[in-house]
């Protein structure tokens, strides 16, 4: 399969948290289009103390909250859910059973938001991109817009099958997730690397 090359959708250091880098299907599902997603999280959120998830450590307080999600690419906004709430603290139990979803949500099912919370799904010309766990109120595009690579669309909220703030992406062939297939994507991205330097790698798959 060849690998589809995208823009990034996030601004910043981000860490990967889950990956097809690392095994394919990355989040142990091919359905609903996501054997390639990624889950991208700031560092420090994904290395929170279990205790603080365990006591419900405020949302606010994560450092990927908030964070501006943009346009990987030029295209059409051809689906988007935006009613989700967003949960507002971490809970270990809480956050740990809605990951679950992600494994055993039925294929009958249409009620998407289940799994990806606030989401928005664009049309390139040659795929189609989901963005996910978007923020409750930050969506600022509409269906039918057409919109480009860079431009500002949400931001990094904690709905649907969310463990912690993050941005859930992936690279499809159909709009209608039941029925579509994840891509692989790669991007031209700045690593760093075991000596803490940074080196540009052109079409990284992430891990």
């Amino acid at each position: 399969m060849k690998s589809i090359k995208t823009g990034f959708p996030l601004k910043g250091v981000w860490q990967v948290i889950t990956s097809p880098a690392d095994h394919i299907p990355s989040h142990y599902t091919t359905r609903l289009g996501m054997s390639h997603a990624f889950d991208f999280a700031k560092a420090s959120d994904a290395n929170i103390p279990l205790l603080s998830r365990l006591l419900g450590m405020p949302i606010e307080n994560c450092a990927g909250w908030g964070e501006d999600v943009f346009s990987p690419c030029d295209g059409e906004v051809v689906a988007l859910y935006s009613a989700v709430e967003d949960r507002p603290r971490l809970n270990g139990i809480i956050d740990f059973v809605s990951g679950l979803q992600t494994i055993f949500f039925s294929p009958k099912r249409t009620d998407y938001h289940f799994v990806f919370g606030n989401y928005l799904i664009v049309q390139s010309d040659a795929y189609y991109c989901l963005l996910a766990h978007l923020q409750n109120g930050s969506i600022q595009v509409s269906v039918g817009d057409s919109i480009s690579s860079g431009d500002l669309l949400a931001k990094v909220g904690h709905c649907g099958s969310s463990q912690l703030p993050h941005l859930h992406f992936q690279i499809m062939d159909n709009e209608q997730l039941s029925i579509a297939n994840g891509l692989s994507v790669n991007f031209d991205l700045a690593v760093e690397s075991h000596s803490e330097e940074w080196h540009v790698i052109h079409e990284c798959i992430p891990a």
